[in-house]
């Protein structure tokens, strides 16, 4: 196969069967040019899946010589677990990501590192850094700083998490006022103030088939209500959509 086949069968999500068919995948990429390193991660991920754990590293750097270290090995391969897992669930992200500096990518790693006496963040939390706070300008130290600041915000007071002032319980009516007030007293930012975008439409997500799965528990009297909750997500919707089509033009702009 040519480097460009390769390269289209990694985009599209063909996963190899066989440690030599990753062996191939992996000679034709390194005679490559442009997004070398991110998809020899992906292969290199793929054939420690197939191999296992016990005795990948040492496999690896026999059988590809490409990296002169296991640790060098080992890093690339927890970049290819993240551009795996990105081209599972997000595939907008994993496009985007795929030309990412590879030393920018590594640096990604502590969010799906383990620490001890901690839960690691998991994707879950890197998949909202790369939605809600990502620069595409950072440079690698800057992502460093930046990754380090959403996985300790203790650190620094100014990037801890605000917690919420007012009282929630999500089965009891919000009042809107109190939530504006909150937002403008706490000066949230705007990726602060998309977390509360995101998780109000996961929680939306999840509620959602709940409700509409019992349509008799409803009547006429609920249909302002229910009327009114459209027209709230509709706007949101429009809202969102505004927004994607700014930042479209000004990356078209670039």
């Amino acid at each position: 196969m040519t480097f460009e086949e390769v390269k289209h069968k990694i985009v599209t999500g063909g996963t190899p069967e066989t440690l030599e068919e990753v062996c191939d995948d992996i000679g034709v990429l390194t005679r490559g040019i442009s997004g070398v390193e991110q998809s020899i991660a992906l292969r290199l991920y793929d054939s420690y899946v197939l191999h296992g754990r016990h005795g990948w590293a040492g496999w690896a750097m026999e059988t590809f010589g490409y990296y002169s270290d296991k640790a060098t090995f080992y890093r690339r391969c927890g970049v290819g677990e993240i551009l795996w897992r990105l081209r599972a669930a997000e595939t907008v992200l994993f496009r985007k990501h795929l030309g990412t500096d590879i030393s920018k990518l590594e640096a990604l790693l502590p969010f799906m590192a383990r620490q001890v006496g901690k839960p690691r963040p998991g994707f879950g939390a890197l998949v909202n850094f790369l939605k809600l706070r990502w620069k595409d300008a950072w440079s690698r130290e800057q992502v460093r700083d930046e990754v380090d600041r959403a996985i300790h915000p203790d650190k620094c007071a100014e990037d801890s998490p605000v917690q919420l002032a007012f009282d929630f319980d999500a089965l009891t009516p919000q009042d809107e006022e109190k939530i504006v007030a909150f937002i403008e007293e706490k000066r949230l930012s705007p990726g602060q103030a998309g977390l509360l975008v995101m998780n109000g439409s996961r929680i939306t997500a999840a509620a959602l088939p709940y409700m509409t799965a019992h349509p008799e528990e409803f009547d006429a009297e609920d249909i302002p209500y229910l009327e009114e909750m459209r027209a709230r997500l509709e706007d949101a919707a429009r809202d969102i959509a505004s927004l994607i089509a700014v930042k479209s033009q000004e990356v078209a702009r670039q």
